[in-house]
């Protein structure tokens, strides 16, 4: 790592930690939501040296990459993470059901994101959140920051929310894991169908990886759960 690119992903360190204690002055109970992405795996990084029994979110739609489960499972143990895993419905089933129709990623993101969370706030009375959400990986997002900032209160959900890496690059987040020589998720290397910045690690089955064709991935690195998705779902028929 050059001396520049040392000194400005410290400053963003030191904003994304004064951002962090700001939150938690305001959050009583928090957690943390986890896909085992890049993105969300340095807010637990983060977050974690402030508050190491902060209660660490992942929702299982049923459609993680086995190696997603697997570097959970790996920093579940090494950090200490005190984590919970929320069983929502299969996204798997919800395609065999749908197909990728156009409602289908309203229903999906209804079954396996809005109620399952909702459901989580309630039962553990959460009052805060803090995503890996960055500006730079869509429009939405964007203009999310833009609108509310790095720290909001979230009517719909009535909680907080903390983005303390909202502003990041992804070039900010790759650093950070060269700086820091925390364990970077595996699919994540080598990958001959997509750039870093557009490669994601947990749903696999989505309407979001058909419409981008992540499935010529899912085909080529891992072809026996391309097949089995196949099988279940009956939908997935683009390729032999």
């Amino acid at each position: 790592m050059f001396p520049f690119e040392r000194e400005l992903i410290e400053r963003k360190i030191a904003d994304a930690h004064k951002v962090i204690e700001n939150a938690l002055t305001k959050m009583k109970n928090p957690y943390v939501a986890w896909s085992g992405g890049k993105d969300s795996t340095i807010v637990v990084h983060l977050v974690i040296q402030h508050k190491p029994d902060i209660a660490i979110v992942h929702l299982d739609a049923d459609a993680d990459f086995p190696e997603t489960l697997q570097y959970i499972e790996r920093l579940k143990r090494e950090w200490k993470l005190n984590l919970i895993t929320v069983k929502t419905k299969s996204l798997l089933e919800l395609v065999a059901r749908y197909g990728y129709s156009d409602e289908l990623t309203r229903i999906v993101m209804k079954a396996v994101v809005y109620e399952p969370i909702k459901r989580l706030i309630k039962q553990n009375g959460f009052d805060g959140c803090f995503l890996g959400v960055r500006s730079d990986e869509s429009y939405g997002r964007s203009k999310l920051l833009r609108a509310q900032g790095k720290l909001f209160f979230n009517k719909t959900y009535g909680i907080w929310q903390c983005l303390p890496i909202g502003w990041w690059s992804v070039d900010d987040v790759m650093r950070y894991y060269e700086y820091t020589n925390i364990p970077l998720h595996p699919l994540y290397h080598e990958n001959l169908f997509e750039p870093i910045e557009q490669r994601r690690v947990s749903y696999f089955a989505g309407g979001t990886s058909k419409e981008r064709g992540r499935f010529v991935s899912v085909k080529f690195y891992h072809r026996s759960l391309y097949n089995e998705m196949r099988k279940r779902t009956r939908w997935v028929s683009f390729f032999s």
